[in-house]
C-alpha cells in the first residue's frame, strides 16, 4: 500500500499544473480509501490541497476539506494542511471560511505555529479585515521576515500607507521584498 500511496503522491507532482489531472487522482483517492477501508497518509490530502489553493479554484480546497478532512473525519489536519487552506480562503477572498480555519487551528494546537499564523495574517489583510489582521499579528509569540513582509505588503496594498510605514520602520530586519512594497 506504501508504494501505492508514493505512485500517487509522484503522479501529483508530476501533474501538478492539470486540473483534470488532479481532479482525477482525488477521485481514485477517495475510491481506494473507501474501497481498502484506510485513510490514506495526510500527505496526498495535503498535496491536493496545495494544488486546489493555486489553481484556478482555490474553494476547491475547503470544500475538500469539508467532506474529507474535517476534524469530524479519520483524517487529522497539520500545519500545511491549514497553511494551504487557509490560502485557498485569501486566494478565494472568503474571509467567514478563513476565521473557520483560525478557529481550527486554535483547536487543533497551531495558535503558536509562526507559518499558519502568518497566512491567517495573509489572508485577513488581503480579505481587508484589518482589525483581525493586526489582531493575529499582535498576538504572534514568534514572527519571522515573511510574517513581517506579508504584514507590510499587505497593508500598503489596502491603502493604509502610513500603518504600512509603522510597521516598515518596526521591522527587526529588512529586505528587498520590504523594501520593494514601500516602492510601489
Amino acid at each position: 500500500m506504501r508504494n501505492y500511496h508514493y505512485s500517487l503522491l509522484s503522479l501529483l507532482h508530476n501533474h501538478h499544473c492539470n486540473r483534470q489531472s488532479i481532479q482525477q487522482i482525488h477521485a481514485h483517492l477517495v475510491t481506494a480509501a473507501a474501497i481498502h477501508q484506510t485513510p490514506p497518509p495526510i500527505t496526498l490530502w495535503t498535496t491536493i490541497l496545495r494544488h486546489y489553493s493555486h489553481g484556478n479554484s482555490p474553494e476547491e480546497a475547503f470544500l475538500l476539506y469539508k467532506h474529507h478532512l474535517h476534524p469530524t473525519t479519520q483524517f487529522h489536519a497539520d500545519s500545511f494542511t491549514y497553511a494551504f487552506l487557509i490560502k485557498s480562503c485569501a486566494n478565494s477572498q472568503l474571509p467567514i471560511s478563513g476565521s473557520e480555519l483560525h478557529c481550527m487551528t486554535f483547536k487543533s494546537g497551531f495558535e503558536s505555529h509562526v507559518y499558519v499564523q502568518t497566512a491567517l495574517v495573509n489572508m485577513y489583510v488581503v480579505c481587508g479585515c484589518l482589525h483581525e489582521c493586526r489582531k493575529v499579528f499582535d498576538e504572534m509569540p514568534e514572527r519571522n521576515l515573511v510574517t513581517w513582509n506579508v504584514l507590510v505588503t499587505g497593508l500598503a496594498k489596502q491603502g493604509e500607507i502610513a500603518l504600512a510605514r509603522s510597521f516598515f520602520d518596526a521591522m527587526p530586519i529588512k529586505n528587498v521584498v520590504s523594501w520593494s512594497a514601500m516602492a510601489d
